[in-house]
């Protein structure tokens, strides 16, 4: 297996072992996601709740950087590029395995990603955005939910 960086082959591995356990028979074991954002206040915070709470199962856990089209290489800046990059970094440093994940929506990438690792914990930071202009954000939030049921999920306050 020839592998271009150190997190890609701890997935490959990790779907590997699940391939020759025969698929999701793995039920008794937890794992572990946390979902990076390009704007969050605070990313150390958040890899670092995941860490710990990911450590008390005794479980591998994901750093999770949910890339849309709103979100594309060309579309961001290099400060922010830079933040993400070192959020990743970071996640490796502390045990995680650390992905950039695409989709068409935050929700929808987040399910497919749940759904293909067998996620059994989200952790996600909380807005930290004015209430007023929280109304409509509440929706990306349900539909995150509602796209991972069975999934408990761990809202952390960031600041």
């Amino acid at each position: 297996m020839v592998c271009k960086t150190a997190m890609v082959c701890k997935a490959a591995l990790d779907r590997q072992r699940q391939k020759k356990r025969g698929g999701p028979a793995d039920n008794g074991s937890d794992r572990v996601m946390v979902c990076l954002s390009s704007r969050g206040p605070n990313p150390h915070r958040l890899l670092r709740k995941a860490a710990r709470l990911a450590d008390r199962f005794n479980a591998p856990w994901y750093a999770v950087y949910v890339r849309t089209p709103r979100e594309s290489v060309e579309r961001i800046d290099a400060a922010t590029q830079r933040q993400v990059s070192d959020s990743l970094a970071l996640a490796q440093q502390l045990g995680g395995i650390a992905m950039p994940f695409t989709g068409p929506t935050v929700a929808a990438a987040v399910a497919g990603f749940v759904a293909e690792y067998r996620i059994t914990h989200l952790v996600m930071g909380r807005s930290q955005r004015p209430w007023y202009r929280r109304l409509f954000r509440h929706a990306a939030l349900d539909a995150v939910l509602a796209g991972v049921p069975g999934v408990d999920v761990t809202l952390v306050d960031v600041r």
